[in-house]
């Protein structure tokens, strides 16, 4: 039986398995492996990633978990039995094969989920992929009364148009009930260099994917390359409801546009 676990890791929804038979320690990958990780491979066919996506989506990653005596902590019965320990819970990093999920895919998946716990023989949804569901939602629910604003943003190298969604009024209250009701286990991933369990607080983590999951919608019909525009206000708005969101134009008109939007906000 393999637990799909789903957590946000810079920005996007990363998955991994926890297997409920451990691996012979013969056949582990090493002494900070989980010792009941799944492989990136049987998750990538459980949920439907297809092999020219696979390498693209593969990763490994940190998850922080209770473990005693050196050993993680089951997350529910289904995982198997925990190893008997009177040593206190402490919080340690274990490294999974995990596949991290575009918008797109995350969309996809979750509206499979919406079924039942079960996705496929031996293999269960677990509650964090089940959160992510009512999350999913949500945002379907932001983008279909249009509650989000065109915005830019910069994003490593790149300045691009952004949708941010507005929470006022019953939305506001529903997204710090979320925030309330997020389960640790959906945000203990971090890349495997860092030294310390996460610290983005939960708000900050359903802002994050919320933002992504409205722009992937909004942009479900995005055209593709940059075509000739007379402004950078033409560049940003092509750049709206394009697949990349690169906003082309020169450093300083980039900057004027930056603080243009800003204004119109406030």
């Amino acid at each position: 039986m393999i637990i799909i676990h789903a957590a946000q890791l810079d920005g996007s929804l990363t998955l991994w398995g926890e297997d409920s038979d451990p691996s012979p320690p013969s056949e582990r990958l090493s002494e900070v492996h989980h010792p009941r990780c799944a492989s990136a491979l049987r998750l990538a066919e459980a949920v439907g990633i297809t092999p020219e996506n696979f390498a693209g989506a593969k990763a490994e990653a940190s998850i922080w978990l209770p473990s005693r005596s050196n050993n993680p902590m089951p997350s529910e019965a289904l995982a198997g039995a925990a190893l008997e320990s009177r040593a206190k819970p402490r919080i340690k990093p274990w490294r999974v094969p995990a596949l991290r999920l575009s918008s797109g895919q995350a969309i996809e998946l979750l509206q499979r989920c919406q079924n039942g716990r079960v996705l496929a023989p031996g293999m269960v949804l677990s509650h964090d992929v089940t959160y992510w569901q009512h999350v999913m939602l949500f945002a379907a629910a932001l983008t279909a009364r249009q509650q989000f604003l065109p915005n830019v943003a910069q994003k490593g190298e790149n300045t691009k148009a952004v949708w941010t969604p507005l929470y006022i009024g019953d939305d506001a209250h529903r997204l710090a009930e979320l925030a309330k009701a997020m389960p640790a286990s959906a945000r203990a991933m971090t890349p495997t260099s860092a030294d310390r369990p996460p610290t983005t607080p939960p708000q900050a983590v359903l802002k994050e994917f919320i933002a992504s999951i409205v722009s992937r919608i909004i942009r479900l019909d995005a055209t593709e390359g940059s075509p000739l525009v007379d402004s950078v206000h033409e560049a940003w708005l092509h750049a709206l409801t394009s697949a990349d969101g690169v906003v082309h134009a020169t450093a300083a008109q980039l900057q004027q546009l930056r603080r243009q939007v800003a204004e119109w906000h406030r």
